[in-house]
C-alpha cells in the first residue's frame, strides 16, 4: 500500500547557514503541515563540500604517509597530510551545522528527515572510505538530535560504483536512505535495471531524488522550441518512469519528478532562458536543455528581469502536470487543456510559442489541482507565485537556498521509519 506526498526541499549551503538565526523557516513549515490537513512533508538537505585534499593519482599504492585508496581505474590517491588539519576543522564545521539543523527542526510535525549531501560521489569520493565513515557521523548526530527522522544522502547515478563503494567501506548503520539522481532509461523501458541492481547491494531504502527530462527539443532551423501538444512527450516520459516506481515499490520507496519550474539560473545567466545543445538521445526531444526541465514553465515580466528580490513570477503547466494530476488524483481524466500549447517569453527576444498568444486558464479541482499548491498567496491560485511563504524572497524556486518541490509517492514501510 502506497501514500501519496508533494515533496518540497529546503537546502542549505554554508553560506546560508552562516545566517542561520536570521533565517527561521519555521512559519513555512506551518503552513506545510497544516495542522495536519493534507500536510506536505519535506526533506531539508545540507549540500556539504568535500573538505578532503588528495596526492595522486599514481599506478602504485603509496608506502609511506597516510591513508591511500584505489579508485575504480586503479590508480592510487592519498590523503595529503599537509592540509588534513584545515580540512578536519572544515568537516567539524559542517558537521555541527547538519547538526544544528537537526536540533532546530526535528521535531516539526512537517519534517520526513535530513539529507547529508547532495551529488558528491566523484570518482575519487566515491573510493574514499573516509568520507563515508564522515557521511556516517554526521547521520549519527542527526538521529541523536532528531532520532525519529530519516537521514540520507543524494548521490550521481553512476550505475552503482558509489552505493557498491560506500558499503565495503562502511555499513553506514545510521543512514537510512539512499537518493539516487537517475536521468536514465526511455519512455518505454523506465528506470531499465535500476531497481534489481540496486536491491543486490545493500537492504536500505531507496528513493529517485530526481528522474525527469526536458520539455523541448529543436525544431527544422535548429530553434529552441517545446515539444508538440504542450511538451507531451515529456508527460509520457514521466509517467512510465513513475509507473515503474511504483511497480517496484518493494525495492523503492517513491521519486521527485524533477523539476517543479524551469531553472532559469542553471547555466549560469538568470536573465532569459538558455538552451544546452549537448543531445542526449535517451530522452524524447534529444536534447540536454537543463533549463527547460520544468513540469511548469515560469512566465516571466521580462522588464524586470532584473528585479528578482521584488518581482513575482506565474507559471504555466505543461502537459505532464496534468498528467502527473491524474496519476496522483486530482483529474479523473486529463483535461482537456493539457495538450494546448503556451507561450512565453525567453527574455532574449525570442518566445517559445506565438508571441503575446494567450494562456488557457488552468482549471481548478474541486479536491485543488494537486501541482499548483501556492508557495504564497490564494490557496487555489492557478499561477503559483515563486515566493516563499516566510518571505525569504528567492524568485527561483529551484535556487540555492529557495525551494525544490516535486511530486513523490512513498511507501508505509519507509513513512514508519519516520512517523
Amino acid at each position: 500500500m502506497t501514500k501519496f506526498f508533494f515533496f518540497c526541499t529546503i537546502f542549505y549551503y554554508r553560506r546560508y547557514l552562516l545566517n542561520i538565526h536570521f533565517r527561521d523557516h519555521k512559519s513555512f513549515f506551518d503552513k506545510l503541515y497544516n495542522n495536519g490537513v493534507d500536510p506536505i512533508y519535506i526533506l531539508i538537505t545540507y549540500a556539504i563540500s568535500t573538505p578532503f585534499a588528495y596526492l595522486g593519482p599514481s599506478d602504485a599504492q603509496p608506502t609511506t604517509g597516510g591513508y591511500s585508496f584505489q579508485t575504480a581505474d586503479g590508480k592510487w590517491y592519498q590523503i595529503d597530510d599537509s592540509k588534513e588539519a584545515a580540512n578536519a576543522q572544515e568537516r567539524q564545521i559542517q558537521s555541527n551545522i547538519v547538526t544544528e539543523i537537526a536540533q532546530r527542526y526535528g521535531s516539526h510535525p512537517a519534517v520526513m528527515g535530513f539529507v547529508i549531501g547532495n551529488e558528491q560521489n566523484n570518482a575519487v569520493t566515491r573510493a574514499n572510505c573516509e568520507f563515508w565513515k564522515w557521511i556516517d557521523s554526521m547521520a549519527t548526530r542527526v538521529k541523536q538530535a532528531a532520532p525519529t527522522k530519516l537521514t540520507a544522502t543524494t548521490i550521481v547515478d553512476d550505475d552503482f560504483l558509489t552505493v557498491n563503494s560506500a558499503m565495503q567501506c562502511s555499513p553506514l548503520t545510521h543512514m537510512d536512505v539512499w537518493g539516487i539522481n537517475a536521468y536514465r532509461g526511455t519512455a518505454t523501458q523506465g528506470f531499465d535495471e535500476l531497481f534489481n541492481k540496486f536491491s543486490t547491494l545493500t537492504q536500505q531504502a531507496l528513493l529517485i531524488t530526481e528522474f525527469g527530462c526536458p520539455s523541448s527539443t529543436r525544431d527544422e532551423a535548429n530553434n529552441f522550441v517545446m515539444m508538440p501538444e504542450n511538451s507531451k512527450l515529456q508527460a509520457d516520459y514521466l509517467q512510465v518512469h513513475w509507473e515503474d516506481i511504483v511497480a517496484h515499490n518493494t525495492i523503492c520507496s517513491g521519486g521527485y519528478a524533477f523539476s517543479w519550474v524551469d531553472e532559469w539560473w542553471k547555466l549560469g545567466d538568470t536573465t532569459f532562458q538558455n538552451q544546452d545543445d549537448a543531445r542526449n538521445y535517451a530522452f524524447p526531444g534529444t536534447y540536454a536543455d537543463e533549463e527547460s526541465y520544468g513540469i511548469v514553465a515560469v512566465n516571466v515580466d521580462c522588464d524586470k528581469i532584473n528585479d528578482w528580490a521584488t518581482r513575482t513570477d506565474a507559471v504555466l503547466p505543461r502537459a505532464v502536470y496534468f498528467v502527473l494530476g491524474k496519476l496522483f488524483g486530482a483529474w479523473t481524466d486529463v483535461p482537456s487543456q493539457a495538450y494546448l500549447p503556451i507561450s512565453y517569453p525567453r527574455c532574449n527576444g525570442k518566445w517559445v510559442g506565438t508571441p503575446g498568444a494567450p494562456n488557457a486558464v488552468t482549471p481548478v479541482h474541486p479536491q485543488g489541482p494537486v501541482a499548483s499548491i501556492p508557495l504564497s498567496g490564494p490557496s487555489q491560485t492557478p499561477s503559483v507565485i515563486a515566493t516563499p511563504i516566510d518571505g525569504t524572497g528567492n524568485q527561483n524556486v529551484n535556487s540555492a537556498s529557495g525551494i525544490v518541490c516535486s511530486f513523490a509517492v512513498i511507501a508505509i514501510s519507509l513513512i514508519a521509519l519516520a512517523f
